[in-house]
């Protein structure tokens, strides 16, 4: 008759862990999930190990700090190379809306800091949009007044808009959000005047998943 050898309760729960560790996908909170696959998983094989045969459950502490381990270095990592792209593509869209002022073209701009599902085209109508009367032409008229986007407008090519960093960049269930520094450098007079500007990015998500533009949603401005 065959001697009954009990399985190690630590080699088993690490193999758990170590199987559901793939959640650290979804949220850096999840990140402990591993690290306690990886000390159970610890464990199990040293009772295995001391029970010198007595106890069964080596392979699955094996398998569970191998996937616990994998999933620990996994979660960190798309989390950051996930910030890095949402960095990237708001700077991206925050060049077009710099890029527009330099170039004296406001209306472009402006459809810019609007939610994307009341944006216009940005074409040869867009002007028409403006006509004086109209909603958007009382808003332009309050944000070519404002201090960033008039002096941007002054200035022109002439003005210098350095990236500097980025303070935060926050990923939600539901949305994105990504500020920007930025040094704004122009002429003033016979010396340089250097001030700064902070742009609060924001992209909500669809209800069937997919992504909405950015939005240049308010920014500050600090001289």
């Amino acid at each position: 008759m065959a001697e009954y050898r009990p399985i190690s309760a630590a080699a088993i729960s690490g193999l758990i862990l170590g199987i559901v560790s793939a959640a650290v996908l979804l949220h850096p909170v999840l990140w402990l999930l591993p690290v306690l696959g990886v000390l159970l998983s610890a464990v199990g094989l040293y009772r295995v190990a001391a029970s010198q045969g007595e106890m069964l459950g080596r392979r699955a502490a094996v398998i569970g700090l191998w996937l616990s381990v994998v999933w620990l270095a996994a979660g960190p990592t798309d989390w950051a190379s996930y910030r890095w792209a949402l960095r990237r593509e708001a700077r991206q869209f925050a060049q077009y809306w710099f890029q527009f002022l330099a170039e004296n073209r406001p209306r472009e701009a402006h459809q810019l800091t609007q939610l994307p599902k009341r944006r216009a085209p940005l074409d040869d109508h867009l002007a028409q949009r403006y006509q004086e009367g109209t909603r958007w032409a009382e808003q332009l008229q309050n944000f070519v007044t404002d201090r960033l986007v008039s002096t941007l407008l002054q200035h022109g090519t002439s003005a210098q808009v350095e990236y500097v960093d980025s303070p935060l960049v926050q990923h939600q269930e539901r949305y994105d959000l990504v500020t920007l520094r930025y040094a704004v450098r122009y002429p003033d007079g016979p010396q340089q005047q250097t001030a700064y500007a902070v742009l609060y990015l924001h992209r909500v998500y669809l209800d069937d998943g997919r992504r909405a533009n950015w939005q240049i949603a308010r920014w500050d401005f600090t001289q």
